[in-house]
């Protein structure tokens, strides 16, 4: 994995967009020469065509192929809420032009009800190297009841830091956790409603969590599993510095975690119901691989303190070359109480390394690499190493 670079590069933009369709249009945004008179489609002005200079007034309307293009070193305070969609072929780019660091959307107060880059009922959307500090949450997806499946959406390079806000939030989406990227279904019923989400080679740090998927149903014990999120694929990124899970993952059918690092979860916090590197509750289908995820912490006291949960219901989930280390709790939790009643099944974990502290008793005088709580858990361990540090 790349270390993430904070400078903004114009070739970068040329290459990850191709080749634009001939309706397609480019619009300029820069806080700092910018004017909402001018026309928005150019980068210079000559005093009535130019950038415009807020996320408000870029908050119109898109065609499949436009792009809109934040300024290299500029910060805003706003949200941008970007209309229309594109497809798959021809995503709508929000990026950046001209050089020096990458544009910064800075809400101030992650404790107020404050998005960077909001999307709603939306799909083909493209979001590169973008920086996102003191938002509530940076970007933030939701999805109404009956939506059809809205497909592709694509983050890539952008940087997201600085959202500790935690209180308990079980009715979510009243937002009360700091979250770097969020999808949140309105969905009740089991049907997907988005599909087709890459992150890619994104750094999170000192967030609550790093990436959600959550829906109205998901802390009910008794609706069984709804999937409405599905092919989830995250790559490259690294999350450290964080409050309670890296991933929180609930209700997606088909993903990936690829080449991700997840360090240093858990330290100076209380959470009202336990910490790990990453949870993993009501998914199904999921790849993990040539991933870490090390130094779990309880803080100030809360629960746990594993590597990683696959905390309910989960099926059909394979682990390979991946290490799990220097954890508080157990380094691997496979819990099926908490969420729903159901055991997981074909779980299967090949060539990985559990090497842990596990210094908290997670019952009276029994530390351990593995804590299953049923005995009904299907998890086979192939050619995997086992490690118990005092």
């Amino acid at each position: 994995m790349r270390k993430l670079s904070t400078i903004c590069a114009v070739a970068v933009v040329v290459l990850v967009f191709g080749t634009m369709p001939v309706h397609a249009k480019t619009y300029y945004i820069s806080q700092s020469s910018g004017n909402d008179s001018w026309t928005g489609d150019a980068a210079t002005s000559d005093g009535k065509a130019g950038p415009w200079k807020t996320l408000a007034k870029a908050s119109i309307e898109y065609k499949p192929g436009d792009r809109i293009l934040l300024k290299c070193g500029d910060t805003w305070d706003e949200e941008l809420r970007p209309k229309g969609n594109g497809t798959p072929d021809n995503p709508i780019f929000i990026a950046s032009y001209g050089d020096g660091k990458r544009p910064l959307i800075d809400r101030q107060d992650f404790k107020q009800n404050l998005i960077g880059i909001h999307l709603i009922d939306q799909e083909g959307y493209k979001i590169v190297g973008i920086e996102f500090n003191r938002c509530q949450t940076g970007i933030y997806a939701e999805y109404a009841v009956g939506s059809p499946n809205r497909k592709y959406l694509w983050v890539e390079d952008c940087y997201f830091h600085d959202s500790l806000l935690y209180q308990p939030y079980q009715n979510y989406p009243k937002r009360k956790i700091g979250l770097g990227i969020c999808l949140f279904s309105h969905e009740t019923k089991n049907k997907i409603v988005a599909s087709d989400i890459t992150v890619k080679n994104c750094e999170f740090r000192r967030l609550a969590s790093g990436i959600w998927t959550n829906s109205p149903d998901n802390f009910n014990k008794s609706k069984g599993n709804i999937y409405n999120f599905g092919n989830f694929v995250i790559e490259d990124c690294l999350f450290e510095e964080g409050y309670q899970w890296a991933l929180g993952m609930r209700g997606v059918d088909g993903g990936a975690v690829r080449r991700c690092v997840t360090h240093d979860i858990g330290r100076n916090f209380r959470a009202f119901n336990g910490v790990a590197g990453a949870m993993f509750a009501r998914c199904k289908h999921w790849v993990f691989e040539d991933s870490e995820w090390g130094y779990v912490n309880i803080g100030l006291g809360s629960g746990d303190g594993q590597a990683f949960d696959f905390e309910s219901n989960c099926d059909h989930m394979k682990m390979k070359n991946c290490l799990f280390h220097d954890t508080d709790g157990a380094a691997m939790l496979l819990c099926c109480y908490a969420s729903g009643p159901e055991a997981h099944k074909d779980l299967l974990f090949e060539n990985c390394v559990l090497n842990g502290k596990c210094k908290r008793p997670i019952r009276p005088k029994n530390r351990c690499e593995i804590f299953n709580t049923t005995d009904w858990n299907e998890a086979k361990w192939k050619e995997c190493r086992r490690s118990l540090l005092a």
